[in-house]
């Protein structure tokens, strides 16, 4: 072979490795849109998943939890459920209900009950029928019965 023969051969070569080069570039270009879109799909998916679960969550949470009366005018959360309730907070424009934080932001409401909390002034007669409330996770306030006790309002 003589010396144009292996310019030519170089030159073929070359435009092989360019056109090689070219085609990767564009498998690795379709490669990462896929990837985008593939991860884009899962990160939805995953947000779908979770809002799913938040979901489910709060109604198990609101299914437990109550309100229960132990003596005249003193009341108390009461969470039958296994799982801790946050942040709860009470809902209470007319500010009728006593000895009850805002907020119960540091009180993890367990397998049982937190703290008491009355109703200011008033008879059996004019309690509320129910209380709103909110906890860490959810939203919108939700109503919690209040317990309603049909020989009290005979007399």
């Amino acid at each position: 072979m003589d010396e144009s023969e292996y310019f030519a051969v170089s030159v073929w070569l070359s435009g092989a490795a360019v056109v090689v080069s070219l085609v990767a570039s564009l498998f690795a270009g379709l490669a990462k849109r896929h990837a985008r879109r593939s991860a884009d799909e899962a990160k939805r998916a995953n947000d779908r998943n979770e809002a799913m679960d938040r979901v489910e969550l709060n109604r198990s949470i609101r299914e437990r939890l109550s309100i229960s009366s132990d003596t005249q005018m003193r009341y108390q959360f009461v969470n039958a459920g296994d799982r801790a309730i946050t942040g709860l907070t009470v809902i209470d424009p007319k500010k009728r209900l006593t000895d009850l934080p805002d907020r119960f932001s540091d009180v993890a409401i367990r397998g049982g009950t937190s703290e008491h909390f009355r109703i200011a002034g008033g008879s059996e007669s004019e309690l509320p029928e129910f209380v709103l409330v909110k906890w860490d996770g959810l939203d919108e306030a939700v109503p919690i019965d209040f317990p309603y006790d049909p020989m009290k309002s005979i007399y």
